[in-house]
């Protein structure tokens, strides 16, 4: 009785291990694409960044001079 326990605990850990494993596997062979196209994505975030570093810096001037804490 506590051998047939240990014995479907067993089962059921193998079984949901090669799940796990099968997914993984198939994350990695569907992301393996993407790898060529991580620089060229960063690339443009960066640029994009910088352009929206931008315009924060203008929309805070303009709320510092809205509420008075800036005078231009």
């Amino acid at each position: 009785w506590l051998f047939d326990r240990y014995y479907y605990a067993l089962v059921g850990a193998y079984n949901n291990l090669s799940k796990l494993a099968g997914g993984l596997i198939a994350i990695k062979e569907n992301t393996d694409p993407l790898e060529g196209h991580m620089n060229t994505i960063n690339g443009g975030l960066s640029a994009l960044l910088a352009g929206l570093l931008k315009v924060n810096a203008n929309l805070a001037a303009i709320v510092g001079v809205a509420t008075g804490t800036i005078k231009k």
